[in-house]
Parts: structure tokens; C-alpha cells; sequence
């Protein structure tokens, strides 16, 4: 679970793309200081040069440490890190663990598949035909106890009887067996930790998505983030993203797993408001 708390940025020109010359930000991070952040920032545009170039093999914008604001910060007994909260890119924050797994299972837009499963007389794939495979598998796998949401788009699952690492053997079976979106199984493994959205989505809510992202390159770009998030914090009042929804299994909470549970339904749940 690779987060920063100090970032640079440095601009390179590219070579001209559909005909006109380009530029590319290239992202430096640290933990320790802005100086290192800003000698990780040159190190990362002198391979983007030598990609642009021609003299890399391979190279990936991006990397392993997730380039969004640490919001908190949550620490066990012994002083290890429980979890993360950050912001997202589109402004929602989310939780961040990597020992207790989550997995979001969103169903297929609306409603043209669930009309043509009614009228061939087949099982729509809904939100109860997803809960059913949960219990089916619960019932097979004992030592897994699942505590499940819903969401706006589908259901969201937690293993609450023990904690699990994001490359730790269980994983594949679970997001298997249950169908978690590919893409999140791969941010998992790459990010080693698990997300779960805590607040709404901000179109759902009438808003448009924030017009500068994290970390801010000018002070303009600041005040206007700062100006929607105040918009968005006031909206999502009256809506949530995930609802309680059953607890298939039986057993005790390990600590750790109860204070990460505790954290996500403090944020993500409320039985009054509308899911986004």
C-alpha cells in the first residue's frame, strides 16, 4: 500500500504527436521530503525522454504509489497501518487496507440484459441473483464469513473472520468464485491493498467531476478544488455508497478487522440516504 505525502512535478516536451509538439507532467513522490520527491520527479522524466526516444524498452507512465491525498490514517495496537483514507481522482474518498479484503461486484447496466433474461424465462443476473452466489459459496467455504452491501451498482463483500493480505493465496479463489471486476483485481495486486469507495460517486449527485486533480500544479488549481469540494461535501449530505445488507457466516471479528469495518460503515453507510 504505497502512498505519498510530498510530490513534484516536472514538464517535458515530447515528440510532435497528430502534428503539434506535446508535453507530458511527470509526478516525483515521496514520504520523507519535498527535495527527494522532486530528485524521484527528474529521475522519472529522464526515462520518459528515453522512452520518447527510443532508447527504453519499456516503460510505464504511472507507478506502483497511488497519486492520491492521504485524508487519515489509521494504526493498530503494535503501531502498524490498518488503513488510508484518500481522496480519489474524481474527488470520493476511499478506503485503503491491506488486511482486510473487499470486493465490489457491479452488475450490468441497466435494464436491457434483465428484460431479455425475463422474457427468455432465465435468471437475471441482479442483485439477488449475486447475494445467492454468496450464500452459495459461503456454505461451501465455511472459513470464509462475508459481510455483503449494496451499492448503487451492484454488492460489495468484506471477509470479516480473518485477515487477509492483497497477494495472499485466497484472493484469486474469492474474486474468482465471486466475479470482482478484473480491472480491481489487478490494481489490487499491483497497489497491494484492497479500496472500497467511502463516499458518492459526484455525477450522481448532480455534480461534474473536479477540473483539477491531485497533487495541485498552481494555487488556481487548488482554489478550484477546493471551491467543488466544498460543493460536493454540502450534496452528499442525503446520499451513501454502500447499505448494510446481510452477514452470511458466523464468527468473531478479529480486532483489526472489527476497526476497519467500524471505519468503512462510519463513512460509506447511511440506512436514510440514497445510494451514489
Amino acid at each position: 500500500m504505497n502512498f505519498a505525502r510530498y510530490w513534484r512535478s516536472i514538464e517535458i516536451r515530447v515528440p510532435a504527436r497528430f502534428g503539434k509538439p506535446g508535453a507530458v507532467r511527470v509526478w516525483g513522490a515521496s514520504n520523507t521530503d519535498e527535495a527527494t520527491a522532486e530528485q524521484a520527479a527528474r529521475s522519472r522524466a529522464a526515462q520518459a525522454l528515453a522512452f520518447f526516444a527510443g532508447q527504453a524498452a519499456d516503460y510505464e507512465y504511472g507507478s506502483d504509489t497511488i497519486r492520491e491525498e492521504v485524508v487519515e490514517e489509521f494504526f493498530d495496537a503494535a503501531g502498524e497501518r490498518l488503513a488510508v483514507i484518500t481522496r480519489n481522482r474524481y474527488g470520493a474518498l476511499v478506503l485503503n487496507t491491506e488486511r482486510v479484503l473487499f470486493g465490489d461486484i457491479d452488475l450490468p447496466s441497466e435494464n436491457f440484459m434483465l428484460r431479455l433474461c425475463n422474457r427468455l424465462g432465465r435468471q437475471a443476473r441482479d442483485k439477488q441473483y449475486f447475494l445467492d452466489a454468496m450464500r452459495a459459496f459461503q456454505a461451501s467455504h465455511p472459513e470464509f464469513v462475508l459481510q455483503v452491501y449494496e451499492t448503487r451498482a451492484g454488492l460489495r463483500f468484506l471477509v470479516t473472520n480473518r485477515e487477509i493480505r492483497p497477494d495472499g493465496p485466497e484472493v484469486e479463489l474469492l474474486f474468482q468464485k465471486l466475479p470482482v471486476d478484473r480491472l480491481y483485481t489487478r490494481l489490487c495486486r499491483t497497489q497491494l491493498c484492497f479500496r472500497a469507495r467511502l463516499t458518492p460517486k459526484p455525477w450522481r449527485i448532480g455534480l461534474p467531476r473536479p477540473s483539477a486533480r491531485f497533487p495541485f500544479s498552481t494555487d488556481l488549481k487548488q482554489r478550484s478544488f477546493n471551491f467543488w469540494l466544498a460543493q460536493y461535501v454540502a450534496k452528499s449530505r442525503n446520499a451513501c455508497a454502500a447499505r448494510r445488507l446481510e452477514l452470511i457466516g458466523d464468527a468473531a471479528l478479529p480486532d483489526a478487522v472489527r476497526r476497519v469495518v467500524d471505519i468503512h460503515d462510519r463513512y460509506a453507510c447511511d440506512d436514510d440516504a440514497s445510494l451514489a
